[in-house]
């Protein structure tokens, strides 16, 4: 950023000033490499690797924000948790890897029935936990929920079949 720039004046101060310019690039250099780095790992210890949900750390976070919001401003913070139903199934007749897709398809659909500010995770397996932020009543959880188990129900693909996904959701 602040470099001394060439052209260099002859002999030993040149070549000092040289040698300061490429350490000053190189620092430069391994601070963009570092907070790159930083970010990575920020990420990693906040989003599931595989759907890109919150995980449970962040889920934890999120969760003890909107209870503070809620408690302040006299609303209601949501928690649903879902659990699909016969996965297990899936994964054994269709393979691991089409059971990671319909994790990733589900994490999608999740996403979409939900607002901007509400929070989606993955525990594991499975499992998945939604964060409803900011809600006027307890019982508007209910029309999420419905939402939620109609997204699931829509057709997806899968290794070559359609199928529909069902869900336990409370």
């Amino acid at each position: 950023k602040d470099l001394i720039t060439a052209p260099y004046p002859n002999g030993e101060l040149g070549g000092v000033m040289a040698a300061v310019d490429r350490m000053a690039l190189s620092l430069a250099q391994q601070r963009t490499e570092l907070e790159r780095t930083t970010e990575a790992l920020r990420h990693q210890a906040s989003t599931d690797a595989l759907t890109g949900l919150a995980n449970r750390n962040l889920l934890t976070d999120r969760l003890n924000q909107a209870l503070i919001y809620a408690h302040r401003a006299r609303r209601v913070a949501g928690v649903l948790v879902l659990d699909l139903d016969r996965f297990k199934t899936v994964n054994d007749s269709l393979g691991h890897n089409q059971g990671d897709v319909l994790l990733q398809t589900v994490a999608q659909r999740l996403l979409a029935c939900v607002r901007e500010g509400d929070t989606v995770a993955r525990l594991g397996g499975d499992e998945f936990v939604l964060v409803l932020s900011d809600m006027a009543l307890a019982s508007d959880l209910l029309a999420v929920a419905l939402d939620i188990l109609r997204a699931l129900g829509e057709p997806m693909q899968l290794g070559g079949h359609a199928m529909t996904v069902g869900a336990s959701v409370g």
